[in-house]
């Protein structure tokens, strides 16, 4: 079995950290050079792998990303499709109060904030939603095979369904109160329901 060399464990000790720094300190307050002190590195390998902090904040992304659409993966599996695997989705996608979601919220809410003025952010957390947007799609998808839905309206509606999760997601990491998973779920059934019945939500 071939050894796993130091250049990747030492990496990913170092994009653990930045994800905890970052979660618990904001972007803007924290530095390289603390990055290097928590896993006990010279400033100058945090150099080697990463250009700049703008950098560690886009493999930071990637990796909650990654994790939380695993997660997201692995759980709605588990659940009946229908009714059971969206409350699975809105309670896992939104109101996981794990560690590693947490991070991952703030990680999100930090990124979104810099890539008002980075391009490589703003491409990547585009990508990363189209890849959570396909995750929700298939759910969709599911819900009433008895019920014919066009690509094109599983796409908006995924679309639309993310953009409540995001936002659900940023109320939740910046303190907020009273929001409850099966009430959030109903409402998002009931948008389901009258997509299924009439083809599109009253606005």
């Amino acid at each position: 079995m071939p050894k796993v060399g130091v250049e990747p464990i030492r990496r990913d000790q170092i994009r653990r950290a930045a994800v905890k720094l970052i979660a618990d300190r904001g972007f803007d307050r924290t530095t390289l050079r603390e990055v290097a002190q928590a896993v006990q590195v010279s400033t100058g390998m945090i150099n080697h792998y990463y250009a700049n902090k703008t950098a560690l904040l886009v493999d930071a992304l990637v990796s909650a990303s990654e994790w939380f659409q695993e997660t997201t993966r692995r759980a709605i599996a588990d659940a009946e499709p229908g009714h059971d695997r969206l409350r699975v989705l809105v309670r896992v996608g939104v109101f996981n109060d794990s560690p590693e979601a947490i991070a991952g919220q703030k990680i999100w809410a930090w990124a979104l904030a810099e890539s008002i003025k980075s391009e490589e952010l703003m491409g990547l957390i585009q990508e990363r939603r189209r890849l959570f947007q396909e995750i929700i799609a298939g759910v969709l998808r599911q819900f009433d095979t008895a019920t014919s839905m066009s690509d094109e309206d599983v796409r908006e509606l995924a679309a639309e369904y993310d953009s409540y999760f995001n936002g659900l997601s940023i109320h939740l990491a910046t303190g907020a109160k009273n929001l409850d998973v099966e009430s959030v779920a109903s409402s998002m059934l009931a948008v389901i329901t009258a997509r299924l019945r009439g083809g599109a939500v009253p606005r």
